[in-house]
Protein backbone atom coordinates (compact mmCIF):
# COMPACT_ATOMS: atom_id res chain seq x y z
CA UNK A 1 0.00 0.00 0.00
CA UNK A 2 1.27 3.56 -0.91
CA UNK A 3 1.44 6.12 1.74
CA UNK A 4 -1.97 7.06 3.24
CA UNK A 5 -3.12 10.74 1.73
CA UNK A 6 -4.21 12.94 4.17
CA UNK A 7 -8.03 15.05 3.37
CA UNK A 8 -7.97 18.84 3.77
CA UNK A 9 -11.42 20.62 3.72
CA UNK A 10 -10.32 23.48 0.65
CA UNK A 11 -10.79 25.99 2.84
CA UNK A 12 -8.18 24.70 5.34
CA UNK A 13 -6.13 23.85 2.32
CA UNK A 14 -5.98 27.23 1.34
CA UNK A 15 -5.12 28.84 4.41
CA UNK A 16 -2.12 25.88 5.18
CA UNK A 17 -0.70 26.52 1.87
CA UNK A 18 -0.72 30.55 2.40
CA UNK A 19 0.97 29.98 5.72
CA UNK A 20 3.70 28.26 3.98
CA UNK A 21 4.38 30.76 1.41
CA UNK A 22 4.71 33.28 4.33
CA UNK A 23 7.19 31.06 6.21
CA UNK A 24 8.99 30.61 2.90
CA UNK A 25 9.72 34.17 2.77
CA UNK A 26 7.30 35.02 -0.28
CA UNK A 27 6.64 38.89 -0.41
CA UNK A 28 2.36 39.95 0.58
CA UNK A 29 1.74 40.49 -3.02
CA UNK A 30 2.77 36.93 -4.29
CA UNK A 31 1.04 34.90 -1.29
CA UNK A 32 -2.71 37.38 -2.17
CA UNK A 33 -1.72 36.58 -5.97
CA UNK A 34 -1.10 32.83 -4.70
CA UNK A 35 -3.97 32.51 -2.54
CA UNK A 36 -5.91 33.68 -5.22
CA UNK A 37 -5.18 31.51 -8.05
CA UNK A 38 -5.48 28.50 -5.70
CA UNK A 39 -8.94 29.86 -4.73
CA UNK A 40 -9.85 30.10 -8.43
CA UNK A 41 -8.67 26.56 -9.13
CA UNK A 42 -11.17 25.25 -6.81
CA UNK A 43 -14.30 26.89 -7.48
CA UNK A 44 -13.80 25.72 -11.24
CA UNK A 45 -13.08 22.20 -10.29
CA UNK A 46 -15.90 22.15 -7.74
CA UNK A 47 -18.35 24.12 -10.39
CA UNK A 48 -16.98 21.29 -12.98
CA UNK A 49 -17.37 18.27 -10.54
CA UNK A 50 -20.55 18.91 -8.39
CA UNK A 51 -18.59 18.50 -5.66
CA UNK A 52 -16.42 19.65 -3.02
CA UNK A 53 -12.23 19.76 -3.60
CA UNK A 54 -10.53 16.97 -3.31
CA UNK A 55 -6.50 17.55 -4.80
CA UNK A 56 -5.97 13.57 -5.41
CA UNK A 57 -8.65 13.42 -7.43
CA UNK A 58 -8.08 16.89 -9.17
CA UNK A 59 -4.60 15.41 -9.90
CA UNK A 60 -6.05 12.28 -11.17
CA UNK A 61 -8.86 13.62 -13.50
CA UNK A 62 -8.92 17.47 -14.10
CA UNK A 63 -5.69 19.06 -13.99
CA UNK A 64 -5.09 18.66 -18.61
CA UNK A 65 -8.35 20.03 -18.30
CA UNK A 66 -7.39 22.81 -16.05
CA UNK A 67 -4.77 23.50 -18.14
CA UNK A 68 -6.65 23.81 -21.51
CA UNK A 69 -9.35 26.25 -20.05
CA UNK A 70 -6.49 28.54 -18.41
CA UNK A 71 -4.93 28.96 -21.41
CA UNK A 72 -8.51 29.34 -23.51
CA UNK A 73 -10.10 31.89 -20.78
CA UNK A 74 -6.99 34.22 -20.40
CA UNK A 75 -3.71 36.19 -21.50
CA UNK A 76 -0.94 33.88 -21.74
CA UNK A 77 0.96 35.48 -19.15
CA UNK A 78 -1.66 35.16 -16.59
CA UNK A 79 -2.32 31.41 -17.34
CA UNK A 80 1.33 31.05 -17.42
CA UNK A 81 1.33 32.90 -13.58
CA UNK A 82 -1.50 30.44 -12.54
CA UNK A 83 0.68 27.49 -13.76
CA UNK A 84 3.32 28.52 -11.91
CA UNK A 85 1.22 29.02 -8.99
CA UNK A 86 -0.24 25.22 -9.07
CA UNK A 87 3.11 24.08 -9.52
CA UNK A 88 4.45 25.11 -6.12
CA UNK A 89 1.15 23.98 -4.90
CA UNK A 90 1.70 20.68 -6.23
CA UNK A 91 5.02 20.29 -5.00
CA UNK A 92 3.65 21.50 -1.79
CA UNK A 93 0.93 19.61 -1.45
CA UNK A 94 3.38 15.88 -2.24
CA UNK A 95 5.36 17.31 0.82
CA UNK A 96 2.20 16.98 2.62
CA UNK A 97 1.23 13.33 1.38
CA UNK A 98 -2.11 15.80 0.30
CA UNK A 99 -1.15 14.22 -3.03
CA UNK A 100 0.12 10.39 -4.02
CA UNK A 101 3.57 11.47 -5.66
CA UNK A 102 5.11 14.87 -6.85
CA UNK A 103 4.15 15.54 -10.31
CA UNK A 104 6.33 16.89 -12.74
CA UNK A 105 6.19 20.72 -13.59
CA UNK A 106 3.39 21.93 -15.87
CA UNK A 107 4.44 23.34 -19.12
CA UNK A 108 4.08 26.32 -19.45
CA UNK A 109 2.96 28.46 -22.99
CA UNK A 110 5.07 30.18 -24.51
CA UNK A 111 3.84 33.50 -26.31
CA UNK A 112 4.43 33.18 -29.92
CA UNK A 113 2.04 29.83 -29.69
CA UNK A 114 -0.94 32.41 -28.41
CA UNK A 115 -2.09 35.29 -30.79
CA UNK A 116 -2.58 38.53 -28.50
CA UNK A 117 -5.74 39.65 -27.83
CA UNK A 118 -6.69 42.73 -30.34
CA UNK A 119 -7.92 46.33 -28.14
CA UNK A 120 -11.52 46.71 -28.04
CA UNK A 121 -12.82 48.99 -30.72
CA UNK A 122 -16.22 49.54 -32.64
CA UNK A 123 -16.73 48.58 -36.56
CA UNK A 124 -17.96 50.54 -39.15
CA UNK A 125 -21.84 49.31 -38.53
CA UNK A 126 -21.33 49.96 -35.13
CA UNK A 127 -20.31 53.70 -34.59
CA UNK A 128 -22.72 54.42 -37.75
CA UNK A 129 -25.15 53.06 -35.58
CA UNK A 130 -24.28 55.00 -32.50
CA UNK A 131 -23.83 57.98 -34.31
CA UNK A 132 -27.40 57.92 -36.08
CA UNK A 133 -29.26 57.63 -32.53
CA UNK A 134 -27.14 60.46 -31.58
CA UNK A 135 -27.64 62.89 -34.46
CA UNK A 136 -31.85 61.82 -34.25
CA UNK A 137 -31.69 63.43 -30.62
CA UNK A 138 -31.04 66.65 -32.32
CA UNK A 139 -28.97 67.78 -28.92
CA UNK A 140 -25.82 69.98 -30.96
CA UNK A 141 -23.51 69.39 -27.75
CA UNK A 142 -23.99 65.73 -27.78
CA UNK A 143 -23.53 65.35 -31.63
CA UNK A 144 -20.87 67.63 -31.40
CA UNK A 145 -18.95 65.78 -28.39
CA UNK A 146 -19.33 62.45 -29.75
CA UNK A 147 -18.28 63.45 -33.56
CA UNK A 148 -15.32 64.81 -32.52
CA UNK A 149 -13.91 61.58 -30.61
CA UNK A 150 -15.01 59.37 -33.72
CA UNK A 151 -14.77 61.58 -36.81
CA UNK A 152 -11.41 63.43 -35.39
CA UNK A 153 -10.02 61.04 -32.72
CA UNK A 154 -9.56 64.04 -29.81
CA UNK A 155 -8.99 62.67 -26.25
CA UNK A 156 -11.57 63.39 -23.50
CA UNK A 157 -9.06 66.02 -21.86
CA UNK A 158 -8.75 67.92 -25.45
CA UNK A 159 -12.55 67.85 -25.69
CA UNK A 160 -12.60 69.46 -22.31
CA UNK A 161 -10.04 72.41 -23.21
CA UNK A 162 -11.53 72.88 -26.94
CA UNK A 163 -12.27 76.59 -27.10
CA UNK A 164 -13.96 78.40 -29.99
CA UNK A 165 -10.52 79.78 -30.79
CA UNK A 166 -9.23 76.31 -31.50
CA UNK A 167 -12.02 76.06 -34.52
CA UNK A 168 -11.28 76.99 -38.20
CA UNK A 169 -13.16 76.61 -41.10
CA UNK A 170 -12.58 77.94 -44.72
CA UNK A 171 -14.45 77.63 -48.12
CA UNK A 172 -16.56 74.34 -46.47
CA UNK A 173 -13.18 73.09 -45.06
CA UNK A 174 -12.11 73.16 -41.49
CA UNK A 175 -9.72 72.05 -38.51
CA UNK A 176 -9.40 72.07 -35.19
CA UNK A 177 -5.63 72.70 -34.09
CA UNK A 178 -4.68 70.88 -30.89
CA UNK A 179 -1.94 71.76 -28.25
CA UNK A 180 -0.68 74.70 -25.73
CA UNK A 181 -1.23 77.97 -27.53
CA UNK A 182 2.26 78.94 -27.02
CA UNK A 183 3.99 75.50 -28.49
CA UNK A 184 5.34 75.63 -32.09
CA UNK A 185 4.25 72.23 -32.24
CA UNK A 186 0.54 72.45 -32.87
CA UNK A 187 -1.54 69.59 -34.66
CA UNK A 188 -4.65 70.51 -36.55
CA UNK A 189 -6.86 68.17 -37.28
CA UNK A 190 -9.22 67.93 -40.09
CA UNK A 191 -13.36 68.45 -39.52
CA UNK A 192 -15.37 65.61 -41.80
CA UNK A 193 -18.25 67.92 -43.70
CA UNK A 194 -20.86 66.19 -40.92
CA UNK A 195 -18.76 66.99 -37.67
CA UNK A 196 -17.98 70.71 -39.24
CA UNK A 197 -21.89 71.42 -40.06
CA UNK A 198 -22.79 70.13 -36.31
CA UNK A 199 -20.02 72.76 -34.77
CA UNK A 200 -21.14 75.55 -37.01
CA UNK A 201 -24.86 74.93 -36.02
CA UNK A 202 -23.06 74.83 -32.24
CA UNK A 203 -21.69 78.01 -32.38
CA UNK A 204 -24.58 80.17 -34.15
CA UNK A 205 -26.85 78.73 -31.17
CA UNK A 206 -24.58 80.14 -28.77
CA UNK A 207 -25.29 83.59 -26.99
CA UNK A 208 -22.81 86.89 -26.82
CA UNK A 209 -21.77 86.02 -23.39
CA UNK A 210 -20.96 82.33 -23.77
CA UNK A 211 -18.09 80.72 -22.75
CA UNK A 212 -15.21 80.54 -24.73
CA UNK A 213 -15.25 76.80 -24.36
CA UNK A 214 -16.96 75.05 -27.46
CA UNK A 215 -18.43 72.33 -24.63
CA UNK A 216 -20.13 73.70 -21.69
CA UNK A 217 -21.36 71.98 -17.87
CA UNK A 218 -23.83 73.53 -16.30
CA UNK A 219 -21.24 75.22 -13.89
CA UNK A 220 -18.10 75.49 -16.52
CA UNK A 221 -16.24 73.70 -19.23
CA UNK A 222 -17.82 70.16 -19.62
CA UNK A 223 -15.64 67.41 -16.82
CA UNK A 224 -14.51 64.42 -18.07
CA UNK A 225 -16.62 62.23 -16.11
CA UNK A 226 -19.36 64.30 -18.01
CA UNK A 227 -18.41 63.11 -21.81
CA UNK A 228 -17.26 59.46 -19.92
CA UNK A 229 -21.07 59.18 -19.24
CA UNK A 230 -22.52 60.86 -22.24
CA UNK A 231 -20.88 58.32 -24.78
CA UNK A 232 -21.59 55.57 -22.20
CA UNK A 233 -25.07 56.28 -22.12
CA UNK A 234 -25.40 56.92 -25.79
CA UNK A 235 -23.50 53.61 -26.23
CA UNK A 236 -25.89 51.75 -24.25
CA UNK A 237 -29.01 52.93 -26.46
CA UNK A 238 -27.31 51.86 -29.52
CA UNK A 239 -26.87 48.24 -28.17
CA UNK A 240 -22.93 48.41 -27.45
CA UNK A 241 -21.55 47.27 -24.14
CA UNK A 242 -18.00 48.77 -22.69
CA UNK A 243 -17.76 51.70 -24.80
CA UNK A 244 -15.71 54.34 -23.45
CA UNK A 245 -14.07 57.47 -25.20
CA UNK A 246 -11.07 55.57 -25.51
CA UNK A 247 -12.90 52.99 -27.26
CA UNK A 248 -14.20 55.28 -29.93
CA UNK A 249 -10.87 57.01 -30.08
CA UNK A 250 -9.30 53.92 -30.62
CA UNK A 251 -11.74 52.88 -33.55
CA UNK A 252 -10.81 56.35 -35.33
CA UNK A 253 -6.83 55.76 -34.93
CA UNK A 254 -7.81 51.75 -36.40
CA UNK A 255 -9.72 52.94 -39.19
CA UNK A 256 -6.79 55.27 -40.00
CA UNK A 257 -4.85 52.39 -39.80
CA UNK A 258 -6.45 49.95 -42.37
CA UNK A 259 -6.80 52.96 -44.60
CA UNK A 260 -3.16 52.57 -45.09
CA UNK A 261 -1.48 56.04 -43.09
CA UNK A 262 1.70 55.63 -42.41
CA UNK A 263 1.81 55.74 -37.92
CA UNK A 264 4.69 57.82 -38.40
CA UNK A 265 3.46 60.95 -39.36
CA UNK A 266 0.88 61.11 -36.31
CA UNK A 267 2.54 59.86 -33.70
CA UNK A 268 3.33 63.42 -32.22
CA UNK A 269 -0.04 63.61 -32.21
CA UNK A 270 -1.57 60.32 -31.26
CA UNK A 271 1.95 59.66 -29.08
CA UNK A 272 2.34 55.99 -27.84
CA UNK A 273 -1.32 54.86 -28.01
CA UNK A 274 -0.74 54.45 -31.81
CA UNK A 275 2.21 52.16 -31.41
CA UNK A 276 0.49 48.65 -30.08
CA UNK A 277 -2.62 49.32 -32.78
CA UNK A 278 0.08 50.02 -35.77
CA UNK A 279 2.25 46.71 -34.60
CA UNK A 280 -0.97 44.68 -35.22
CA UNK A 281 -2.47 46.34 -37.81
CA UNK A 282 0.04 47.75 -40.36
CA UNK A 283 0.20 51.28 -40.70
CA UNK A 284 -1.72 56.55 -40.47
CA UNK A 285 -1.46 59.93 -42.32
CA UNK A 286 -3.24 63.26 -41.19
CA UNK A 287 -3.99 66.07 -43.99
CA UNK A 288 -5.40 69.50 -42.91
CA UNK A 289 -6.75 71.67 -45.58
CA UNK A 290 -3.81 74.73 -46.70
CA UNK A 291 -5.94 77.92 -46.72
CA UNK A 292 -8.20 78.44 -43.03
CA UNK A 293 -9.67 81.51 -41.43
CA UNK A 294 -10.96 81.18 -37.74
CA UNK A 295 -14.63 81.10 -36.64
Amino acid sequence: MGPKIEIIPPQQLVEEFSEFLRQAGNSPATIRNRHGDITALIRWSEARNGQSFATQEFVAADIDEYRKWLFSKFKVTTANRRLTTLNVFLKWAAAKRIIKRQLPGLRHLSQPDKCPSLPHTLDATELNRLLELVESSGDLKEIVAIRLIIDCGLRVSELCALKWDDVIVANDKGVVTLGPPTSIKLIAVPLPDKTRVALAALWASRSPSASPNVLNGRTGPISRRAIEMLVSRWARKAGLQTVTPKVLRRSFMLDLIRSGVDPRLITLWAGNEITELARRYGSIELRAPSTTYKF
